[in-house]
């Protein structure tokens, strides 16, 4: 498991090196209804999109309800590492944060990685 950092800025785009490749991420934050607070992430590989205006919400795995050939080695996650009623927001999304974006390869999501071995990241 990797945990991305994630920018504090609300337009980013960061180079990310997993399962092989480097992808652009853009991170956008939309704060402009109270209802719509969310960052979102657009992913990149070279010039070509792969996937644009996922939600990055917590509790299930973002990428598992697309087929992506060029991001087939592994699964997107937000997770919460730290106690908070708030749901992902514009300051509390990163590494020592409330929440975390991470990467599990699929190596560990096949092998021995489990809900169980999540937690003892905690």
């Amino acid at each position: 498991m990797i945990k991305l950092n994630t920018p504090t800025s609300p337009d980013v785009v960061t180079p990310t090196a997993l399962g092989g490749n480097l992808y652009q991420f853009h991170y956008q934050y939309n704060g402009s209804t109270p209802e719509n607070k969310r960052w979102y992430l657009d992913i990149y590989l070279g010039k070509k999109l792969l996937i644009a205006g996922l939600k990055l919400i917590d509790g299930f795995p973002l990428l598992s309800k697309y087929s992506l050939v060029d991001f087939n080695h592994g699964e997107l996650y937000v997770i919460k590492f730290k106690e908070t009623d708030s749901v992902v927001g514009r300051d509390n999304l990163g590494i020592g944060k409330e929440y975390s974006l991470v990467y599990i390869s699929n190596d560990e999501i096949e092998g021995d990685f489990n809900e169980w071995s999540l937690w003892a990241w905690l």
